[in-house]
């Protein structure tokens, strides 16, 4: 019989040997909420923090929403063989942030509300796009 610490051991063994070939699920979604105030690195403020999901075995698109002082930053990293189409959902998301976004009435600066922005960050051009190799 297997107890103690042992049993934990051979959990993480099963699951890394399983989790390549597992079929039950394709997607992976974090929602994590980030520090509401800003904060800082040796006097420097940070400006902006964006979410990295990592794909692993057979998972094909990863999203991560962050919060952060006042921002909310999505990411969603795909494999580029199992989900080609990733900028059909990027664009949705966009569409879906943007209306939210239109839904919330516009305040003037001075009354020390929180004012909604949208802003998408930079995509790739295209769903085969690589880096240009380096010369050395």
């Amino acid at each position: 019989m297997i107890s103690g610490i042992f049993r934990f051991t051979l959990a993480q063994r099963a699951l890394c040997h399983h989790l390549p070939r597992q079929r039950y699920m394709n997607i992976s979604v974090s929602n994590v909420p980030g520090p509401p105030v800003p904060l800082y690195l040796a006097g420097a403020p940070l400006l902006e923090v964006y979410p990295v999901v990592p794909i692993t075995g057979n998972m094909t698109l990863g999203i991560g929403v962050l919060s952060y002082n006042g921002q909310f930053n999505l990411t969603a990293v795909a494999d580029r063989d199992g989900c080609p189409d990733v900028e059909v959902f990027a664009e949705g998301a966009r569409r879906a942030l943007d209306e939210l976004t239109r839904s919330f009435p516009v305040l003037p600066e001075e009354d020390g509300l929180i004012h909604v922005q949208a802003r998408h960050a930079r995509t790739a051009p295209g769903k085969h796009n690589r880096p240009a190799p380096t010369s050395r």
